[in-house]
């Protein structure tokens, strides 16, 4: 098989004591999750070696038993020497950017203003793109693994002292560049004074190797991820750029978000510190540049986490809890909160960024864990300098803050008091199922044209729209839609499902004006459904769906066939990986609502009097097992496994 590139999956790692599915030996070269074969094997169709363990393309599928096929014919004949190796030299731009994530030409460029050699940078980065263990990586590019574990660590230091004292900390970051870094749209709506400023902060973890030293085992348990991590905390400005990353810190209930910001703001952190959770005393830098870099009155935006920190001089934006005996937010409450987490995405958005390297997506072994702070920074400075801002259209985000200014400061929503359980005469049903839904929507005049740039507009946000879409696939089969009697152009859909345990379906109420899209009101009875700023993702789901049978989209077109549509829908938007998790999946919680309910009833409105019923994870119906061509004695052994 010819090779005009080489590509190295960041699935595959190397192992030392695992069976090859192939001869069933002990000599392993390279695996993928659970498929290992060794170098004597005379492999000649790898696909028969891969098992998916999430959907892949044919493209991602090439490129890695591409590697399989080269890795293991090379090692075969390592002792040949006319074998060929990878050469960073010969490498163009494309292939430079699929091991390592930068370009030869970024990569020259780090070389050349630090004075570096550029082949230790192609493999730092390489092995932080991939996660590959030293010892594949040496077979790859013909160095010994002693020598690829000595550049890495060389690489770790150069770089820290040089890309991470440009590009973030004191020496790079001061006031006016935090201010020059903030988009005008973000002072307007936030109302930040010209001598103040405002950034994102948050923690993540990042999950080790399960530490041998026992007081490292406790330090770095989470109870809350169940695993051993050590957790940082960054602070970005609003356009996701990093001004610097604190830790690492302990997983302990300690260092929560609270006590970092606490321990950070501290006037006497650096004389009394008492901070005996913290992994490494090393942090009274990053503590002075904090209080140096921010004044009082400067607005931090932070997440629930932070409630309870010590206020200190700053003003802390963070979203609104629900009062006590309060099913949802007041309208004030939950616009307030809307204006806090259209900013603060931006810092989740950074840490996405951030953990695309797949070093720091698995587990750190625990050679690397005393160095993983400085590793942290240097791909956060990486960032920095080669990576564009997250937001690359402000003209869309200007658009969206006359929206929210129009609205921000609403008393009351009209539509709140049709929810009343006195209203409940005023409708009607329209459309029972998705049959008659499609005919409804179709048929309906007084419905605006909506296209995708209208309703992103009405959202005021990307997420929003991709939460939204998956409320759609999931609650399509169970939405129903009422007219009011008496109000016109007023709907109310019910059936949203909610993507938590607590299972609750919510209702949407709309009032459309034809014509004009962008004045569509809207109102939820999820927690934060009162606001007036733009939609909650479940009613945005609804606007989806019209959209979508307005532009009579593929998987909502209706089935012309004698297939049953149910199933066709379902056929279409589950992937077959995660259909035959459905399939053999048996939920115990049938049993409880058997028990609760004497009678449970099947989708054949029929009810059923023996132990088990079988329930689809899907849609949620009850079937007898009869009707899914199962018996009880079979359920019984399948439960029994």
């Amino acid at each position: 098989m010819p090779f005009n590139e080489i590509f190295i999956p960041s699935s595959i790692t190397g192992s030392t004591r695992a069976q090859c599915i192939s001869c069933h030996r002990y000599r392993i070269l390279i695996n993928s999750k659970h498929n290992c074969i060794c170098h004597s094997c005379d492999v000649k169709d790898v696909t028969e070696l891969f098992i998916p363990i999430k959907s892949s393309t044919n493209e991602q599928l090439s490129t890695y038993c591409e590697t399989l096929s080269y890795t293991t014919t090379d090692f075969k004949h390592a002792l040949h020497s006319n074998i060929h190796r990878i050469s960073y030299e010969l490498l163009n731009n494309k292939q430079c950017e699929s091991f390592s994530r930068l370009t030869k030409s970024q990569i020259q460029q780090l070389a050349t203003e630090y004075n570096l050699h550029e082949e230790n940078i192609f493999l730092f980065y390489t092995k932080c793109n991939n996660d590959n263990s030293n010892l594949l990586l040496g077979e790859i590019f013909g160095i010994s693994d002693r020598s690829i574990s000595l550049l890495f660590n060389q690489c770790i230091e150069d770089l820290f002292n040089n890309l991470v004292m440009d590009k973030m900390g004191p020496t790079a970051w001061d006031r006016k560049k935090i201010d020059t870094h903030t988009p005008m749209f973000s002072k307007d709506l936030l109302q930040v004074n010209i001598n103040n400023i405002v950034v994102c902060m948050d923690g993540f973890p990042i999950y080790i190797e399960k530490p041998g030293d026992f007081a490292l085992q406790k330090l770095t348990w989470s109870s809350q991820t169940l695993r051993n991590c050590i957790k940082f905390h960054c602070i970005t400005t609003l356009d996701g750029t990093f001004v610097g990353i604190q830790g690492g810190y302990g997983a302990t209930g300690h260092n929560n978000e609270e006590s970092i910001i606490n321990s950070l703001t501290n006037n006497n952190y650096g004389i009394d510190n008492d901070d005996d959770d913290n992994i490494y005393h090393n942090h009274m830098t990053q503590t002075f540049f904090f209080k140096n870099i921010f004044k009082n009155n400067d607005i931090l935006i932070l997440d629930r986490g932070y409630t309870r920190m010590e206020k200190r001089r700053y003003q802390l934006r963070i979203p609104s809890s629900i009062d006590k005996s309060k099913a949802q937010l007041s309208i004030k409450q939950a616009n307030e909160s809307r204006l806090v987490t259209f900013h603060r995405n931006v810092v989740e958005r950074a840490i996405g960024r951030l953990k695309k390297w797949k070093f720091l997506q698995n587990r750190v072994v625990h050679q690397y864990v005393a160095k993983l702070d400085k590793i942290v920074s240097i791909l956060a400075s990486t960032i920095n300098k080669f990576d564009e801002s997250l937001y690359k259209n402000v003209s869309k985000k200007n658009e969206h803050v006359k929206l929210i200014l129009e609205h921000i400061n609403d008393s009351e929503n009209e539509l709140q008091y049709l929810m009343d359980k006195n209203q409940n005469n005023s409708w009607h049903l329209a459309a029972k199922n998705l049959n008659e839904i499609i005919d409804f929507i179709t048929n309906t005049k007084y419905l605006p044209r909506y296209t995708p740039s209208k309703i992103e507009s009405i959202s005021t946000g990307y997420y929003a729209m991709k939460l939204s879409k998956r409320y759609l696939n999931n609650s399509v089969d169970h939405l129903k839609i009422y007219e009011h009697q008496s109000i016109e152009n007023c709907i109310k859909v019910v059936g949203i499902n909610s993507r938590f345990v607590s299972g609750i379906k919510h209702c949407s109420i709309f009032k459309f004006y034809p014509g004009k899209s962008e004045d569509t009101k809207f109102y939820c009875s999820c927690k934060s459904g009162t606001r007036t700023t733009n939609p909650c993702a479940h009613a945005l789901c609804v606007l989806m769906l019209i959209q979508s049978i307005q532009n009579e989209l593929s998987d909502l077109k209706l089935a012309t066939t004698n297939i049953d549509y149910r199933d066709a829908i379902k056929n279409v938007r589950s992937s077959s990986h995660y259909q035959a998790i459905y399939n053999t999946i048996m939920d115990c919680k049938i049993y409880k609502e058997w028990s609760k309910f004497n009678d449970t009833y099947c989708i054949c409105n029929e009810s059923y009097q023996g132990d088990w019923m079988a329930k689809c994870c899907t849609c949620h119906e009850l079937y007898h097992p009869s009707c899914i061509g199962q018996n009880q004695e079979e359920i019984e052994v399948n439960i029994d496994k």
